[in-house]
């Protein structure tokens, strides 16, 4: 009997440690895990990105909402004067394909409606109150069927805007798009100005390595309702890759091993 119950004792004791380690959800051992690369490439399980550099996980993961996730490497400078180093995560929607800033990035008070019907290729249109658009960022977006509790996002309808390009006309207000309209959208179809940010999740960033290996992690945990930030996945999230983006000038070498993103409590 007390030998049946210390097997037992070993067996739960084995199971938790087990759960307590449980495999990642991705992990880089070789190039063919990689994609996407750019000034960047892997030989014996390390990965060398030169001047600006990036790559992303070839292997996508299913986020869950309620579950925090870990992203960690190790890393090193290996010449050059290096630059930024931006570890974290792609956010993807169900079908896996990237949700961009521009989809979930919102400028405050900018909710109006169109003035008058606009047609499939137009590049000027008209709304009722652009007062408190945006008129100094190049990277503005109009995004159509609007909602004003932000249900409607990711909102991927958007066309970028012509910078300042927003003038009031009488009672209404004229805004130039640099291309055309993607399709028709009748008079007070609702509007707001959105923008383009950050590319991806920036869950860890780091000004410079120094030259001895260093670990670094990163962590992402709940849905945004709004906004592209670093520790929360995007509104309209349903999967991701991990991605590194290095900024570093033509001369600069940094070296990565142990690439894996988990799941963590």
């Amino acid at each position: 009997m007390k030998t049946s119950m210390k097997m037992c004792h070993a067996l739960t004791a084995a199971c938790c440690l087990i759960s307590a380690h449980a495999a990642p959800l991705v992990e880089v051992k070789s190039k063919a895990d990689l994609a996407r690369l750019r000034n960047t490439d892997m030989k014996d399980e390390i990965i060398t990105i030169r001047n600006y550099g990036e790559f992303h996980s070839k292997k996508i993961f299913q986020v869950k909402p309620s579950a925090k996730y870990k992203v960690s490497a190790d890393m090193r400078l290996v010449s050059g004067a290096g630059g930024n180093i931006l570890l974290g995560f792609g956010p993807k929607d169900a079908k896996g394909a990237q949700i961009y800033p521009s989809y979930v990035c919102v400028r405050g008070k900018s909710f109006t409606e169109l003035a008058s019907p606009v047609k499939k290729g137009d590049k000027v249109l008209t709304v009722k109150n652009a007062a408190d658009w945006d008129l100094k960022s190049t990277y503005n977006h109009v995004v159509f069927n609007a909602k004003e509790d932000l249900s409607d996002l990711p909102n991927m309808s958007g066309v970028r805007q012509v910078k300042g390009a927003v003038s009031k006309k009488g009672n209404v207000w004229e805004v130039k798009l640099q291309a055309p309209v993607k399709e028709d959208y009748p008079a007070g179809t609702k509007v707001r100005q959105q923008y383009d940010a950050g590319t991806y999740m920036y869950a860890k960033q780091i000004g410079k390595l120094p030259n001895t290996w260093t670990h670094v992690e990163g962590f992402a945990s709940g849905i945004a309702s709004a906004g592209n930030p670093g520790n929360k996945f995007w509104k309209g999230t349903e999967k991701a890759d991990i991605i590194i983006v290095f900024t570093g000038n033509n001369k600069s070498v940094v070296e990565v091993k142990n690439l894996q993103a988990e799941e963590v409590k």
